[in-house]
């Protein structure tokens, strides 16, 4: 039995949040997390797979 997959967006503070949902479960896009914490600090140095990392590790 395939689950079905279903891909949206949500818009948090006018910044795109993909979303997909496989059966009844819910994903967000780390990624897109990760690029708003860094438009979110200019100074920031840290790449997208940096921030995951930190994110994963709280």
């Amino acid at each position: 039995m395939d689950k079905e997959i279903l891909k949206s967006e949500i818009n948090v503070k006018n910044n795109k949040i993909n979303v997909m949902r496989i059966g009844n479960k819910e994903y967000i896009s780390l990624t897109d997390l990760a690029r708003l914490q860094i438009l979110k600090s200019q100074k920031s140095q840290f790449k997208p797979g940096c921030v995951i990392k930190m994110l994963l590790l709280i």
